[in-house]
């Protein structure tokens, strides 16, 4: 990443931040392959076996075999973001076009400046 950071000339704040965030990343990674390698199953047996009240485990057994995942339909949600992408895209084009067309403007300002200095304000009298 060394190369990658001097080739972008990203200044020393930003370098530090992407380390920092390379770091963080690593050890989110790290500790979710931690956490997906540890058993998900509730062995119901066991707290059978030590709690007194066997009604609680009848009831959580109940809670878990019930249990259903909801789902959403994100659809709508992802069509709205799709649509603000365009229109951003859009925009950012429009934009790059009024850039182009004031940078065309400012670079012929510009040569007008230089050529005026070059004819200098007595070169009409010489």
């Amino acid at each position: 990443f060394t190369r990658i950071y001097s080739s972008l000339g990203l200044g020393k704040e930003i370098v530090a931040s992407l380390q920092a965030f390379r770091k963080r990343h690593a050890d989110v990674q790290r500790i979710a392959g931690q956490l997906s390698a540890q058993p998900t199953t509730i062995d119901l047996a066991h707290y059978r076996s030590v709690l007194k009240n066997k009604a609680v485990v009848d009831e959580v057994e109940k809670v878990l075999c019930d249990f259903k995942p909801v789902t959403y339909d994100v659809s709508a949600h992802i069509k709205a973001i799709e649509t603000f992408e365009t229109k951003a895209v859009a925009r950012a084009k429009e934009t790059e076009v009024q850039i182009d067309v004031e940078l065309k403007d400012l670079q012929a300002t510009f040569a007008n400046i230089e050529e005026a200095c070059l004819r200098g304000p007595y070169s009409a009298f010489a």
